[in-house]
């Protein structure tokens, strides 16, 4: 089988793709000349592709799978398009910036529908709209170093000296040298905080699926979320908490609706099933693996199977 991947963030230079266009494309690449060619850009625009709005490397991604659609017919594509959660990032959740995005968007999934059935495939491909979190606005920003310097565990004396990297919803605590005892000082320095939701050590984290400094030097020594309305942030500021205009943020507990991810599946081996019950996302690959009649094994994720026509489970 072949595969296809345009924007689809998470590869980088895999070696089970056969076509790409990557998030930065490269002005060399296969399917990077062939749109040069079709005038769809310049190699100019390839060079310099960070530089206009995400709005325009959209239609540049979508323009990139229709080429690779019609002339190399993939068993597989990601596509990838990002100007909803950029948007969503500056200007906050469910306004009419994100809904006109919104309305863009559908436009290129037209474009990609479009593509499919001129090139003949209509009757066998299914398409996935997915999404890999949610959003919500925020109002309030918290500097988590700030509060580790009011609790002396950035000073040049500290014995264990701490960081801190926010991640919106979250923030993720290392502690150089750390133990049970300092672990609980860099606990104290965040509970009961405003803005901040939950204060969780290694452990409790653990239950949640998060790796563990025993097992992995990316493991956090605390995990924090904040509460709704306020997102973990850096920056040089002196203040812990900082006003801002309303933005959007993501990396909050599951238990949050707003986090919660897009899943519609159409067309061929999709049942016409209408709303189900949520599931996890790691039973969107096994679900995509059984539509091209592939097995996964030793995966977490199962496929859902209530979606999937008699034939294709």
């Amino acid at each position: 089988m072949t595969t296809a991947e345009v924007d689809w963030v998470a590869i980088t230079k895999a070696d089970g793709i056969t076509w790409r266009f990557p998030e930065k494309p490269d002005p060399d690449g296969v399917i990077e000349q062939d749109l040069v060619r079709q005038g769809v850009v310049s190699r100019d625009d390839l060079v310099h592709f960070g530089k206009p709005s995400q709005a325009w490397r959209d239609r540049v991604y979508t323009q990139a799978a229709i080429d690779i659609i019609r002339k190399h017919h993939p068993d597989l594509m990601l596509l990838h398009l990002l100007a909803l959660d950029g948007i969503e990032h500056k200007t906050g959740y469910g306004n009419d910036s994100g809904k006109n995005t919104i309305a863009f968007l559908d436009d290129r999934v037209k474009d990609v529908v479009d593509a499919v059935r001129e090139s003949g495939d209509l009757d066998r491909t299914t398409f996935l709209i997915v999404s890999d979190h949610g959003q919500q606005s925020v109002f309030k920003h918290i500097n988590g170093d700030v509060l580790l310097r009011e609790a002396g565990l950035q000073a040049p004396s500290a014995a264990n000296p701490a960081f801190c990297i926010p991640e919106g919803g979250f923030a993720l605590i290392y502690q150089k040298h750390a133990t049970p005892e300092s672990r609980a000082a860099l606990k104290a320095a965040f509970a009961e905080k405003q803005g901040v939701r939950a204060v969780l050590t290694p452990q409790e984290a653990a239950e949640q699926g998060w790796p563990v400094p025993a097992a992995t030097n990316q493991g956090p020594d605390l995990l924090v979320y904040a509460e709704n309305g306020y997102a973990f942030a850096g920056g040089d500021s002196s203040q812990a908490i900082m006003e801002v205009k309303e933005v959007g943020a993501h990396g909050y507990s599951n238990t949050e609706p707003l986090m919660k991810a897009i899943f519609i599946a159409w067309g061929a081996g999709i049942a016409h099933a209408g709303e189900i019950p949520e599931f996890d996302n790691v039973a969107v690959a096994p679900t995509i693996a059984d539509l091209l009649h592939l097995k996964m094994e030793h995966i977490d994720g199962k496929a859902v199977e209530q979606i999937l026509q008699t034939g294709t489970k």
